[in-house]
């Protein structure tokens, strides 16, 4: 959080969101790229990607899905 600490002084707030295994709708608004030339670069990349999802999906198929409440971390302003 070292953005918070160096931009503070221009008058600029930083947050960060980390995405975690609870239910939300952030990969629903996921733009893939039209050009399908450039996803060879990136295969490895995708692969991860995919696995990554794969383990977050299985958080929330499992039978005690996380409690985002339970789980929250108080802002540290």
């Amino acid at each position: 959080m070292a953005y918070r600490y160096e931009l503070r002084p221009l008058g600029i707030d930083v947050s960060i969101v980390q995405p975690g295994a609870f239910p939300s709708n952030l990969a629903a608004s996921q733009l893939i790229g039209a050009d399908e030339t450039r996803l060879g670069d990136y295969a490895e990349v995708l692969g991860l990607t995919q696995v990554f999802m794969q383990n977050v999906g299985a958080a929330f198929t499992s039978p005690e899905p996380p409690d985002p409440v339970k789980s929250r971390t108080p802002s540290p302003h």
